[in-house]
């Protein structure tokens, strides 16, 4: 953190940072998911074919995250000025990332695939393998939120 920086932009800086990771790392970990469950022989242009799809994934996954990027910024900044332990703070943007995420996945599943019944149950409407493609991000952006530093704001008293 430079010693001019805001305590929003220290804010933005870190979950932008966990952001990016997640929308770059998120659809790779889904596709060696797709791919490590669903073929018995690696085909070098599936695997190319993939990556296409890989790519369209995480362009798509940044557009409709990016609302959800601005308000855990914010949840970040307020969160980061209480005395409390980085422990706590690390859990309260993990808990407001985890529900944002969820939220991002209902709208966009409902946006894109309007004919399934119940897109909020991650049931049989869905499938198991729409349950995997949110477990992948979430998993990422936590490993993301636990391995970058937050700097603490410098309080003036």
């Amino acid at each position: 953190m430079k010693p001019n920086d805001s305590p929003y932009i220290t804010a933005l800086r870190f979950i932008f940072r966990a952001w990016i990771v997640t929308v770059l790392c998120g659809p790779v970990l889904y596709m060696i998911y797709i791919l490590a469950t669903t073929h018995h022989s690696f085909d070098f242009r599936e695997i190319m074919g993939s990556l296409g799809l890989t790519a369209l994934v995480a362009i798509f996954s940044a557009i409709f995250s990016l609302p959800g990027m601005f308000i855990v910024s914010l949840v970040t900044y307020f969160v980061n000025k209480g005395h409390i332990t980085m422990l706590v703070k690390k859990l309260a943007i993990g808990l407001a990332t985890t529900f944002l995420l969820l939220t991002t996945y209902y709208f966009v599943a409902n946006l894109t695939f309007p004919h399934r019944k119940n897109p909020s149950t991650f049931s049989d409407d869905f499938g198991q393998g729409d349950l995997i493609c949110v477990l992948a991000y979430w998993l990422v952006a936590m490993v993301a939120i636990i391995l970058f530093k937050l700097k603490e704001p410098q309080h003036r008293g």
